[in-house]
Parts: structure tokens; sequence; C-alpha cells
């Protein structure tokens, strides 16, 4: 390599410097939109890394898992010393998440990287649309504190949640920050 870079070289490091400096910017906005809103972070995670840092498909949504298991983890450590982690709800739907997002990820190496996004687009924009739909219904204030009733009914609608969760886990890389989806659907 010669040294010092020519013109055409300084232009190629700077952009790399300068997506690299955007990614991490646009990293920070996404830790931010999972600490205020809870979710959301594959959502933004997956097209920064895409888009952005130019990721190939697959490896961008195995890398927003990780990124955005992190942070939820964190989160959950600030909730379990609050006090307001249910374990039973988080034990069911979690087992059933786990298992559907291990098994949809088996699946998803077989499905190329265009449907994968395409699928990720339209379950962005479905979304999108029930959030905002049930976001202008008035909803009723619970005074006291979450109560589970671990009944027939409750568990299996929230196995059943849980397993969707962790098929679009296991596929296009969205999570829990979905789980209002799931509910509408």
């Amino acid at each position: 390599m010669r040294w010092p870079p020519t013109r055409c070289g300084r232009s190629r490091q700077f952009r790399k410097v300068s997506l690299t400096l955007l990614g991490g910017v646009l990293a920070l906005l996404v830790g931010l939109v999972l600490g205020l809103l809870g979710g959301g972070g594959s959502v933004l995670t997956v097209p920064i890394l895409i888009y952005v840092l130019h990721v190939p498909v697959k490896p961008a949504i195995a890398m927003s898992l990780c990124v955005v298991g992190i942070v939820a983890f964190i989160g959950f450590l600030s909730h379990l010393r609050q006090r307001t982690v249910r374990a039973r709800v988080a034990l069911v739907f979690g087992v059933f998440a786990v298992g559907a997002a291990f098994a949809a990820a088996r699946l998803a190496k077989h499905i190329p990287s265009v449907v994968q996004l395409v699928i990720f687009a339209i379950v962005g924009l479905v979304g999108s649309v029930l959030m905002l739909r049930g976001g202008f219904k008035p909803t009723a204030v619970q005074d006291g504190p979450f109560e589970f009733h671990f009944e027939a009914r409750t568990v299996t609608l929230l196995a059943l949640q849980g397993l969707v969760v962790g098929f679009l886990t296991g596929i296009i890389g969205v999570g829990g920050g979905f789980r209002p989806l799931v509910e509408h659907i």
C-alpha cells in the first residue's frame, strides 16, 4: 500500500470512518428508543446494519438479536430491582418463544435474504398501523399491580404469543417489541 494514501484512498477511508461514526450515533439512538419505549430495537438495528454499515442481511439479523438482547437484559435487571418482573409470565412466554425462535432460525437458513427483508417490512408496516390504530382508543387505567392468574386460557394465549414472537424472532430478528402486534392478531 502506498503511503500517503492517494486521493481516492483518502475518500474511501473517510467514507468508512463517516459510516462508522454514523452507525455509532444511530446505535445510541437505538439504545435511547429501547430505554424509553422498551421495544423496537431490531426494527431500527437491522436497517442500520444493512443500509448504513453494509452488513449482509442474514448476519445483520443475527447481530441485531445480540445487540437488542444485551440491551433488553440490562433493562430486565432494572425491572428486576424494581420488582416489576412477573417470573411466571416470563417463564411461560419465554419457553415457547425460545423454542419457536430456535426452530425458525434453522428454517431461516433456507429463506432467501430478499424474502426475509420483505417479511420484515410487512411485519413492521402492519405493526405500525395496528399500534397507531390502538393508540387512539381510550385505555382503562390499572390502579393496582398486575396479577397473573394461572388459568388454562391465559397460559394458552401467553404460549401462543410466545410462539408467534419466537417465530418472528427466528425468521426476521424482531422480538418482544412486537408483542403488541401479536396481541392484535
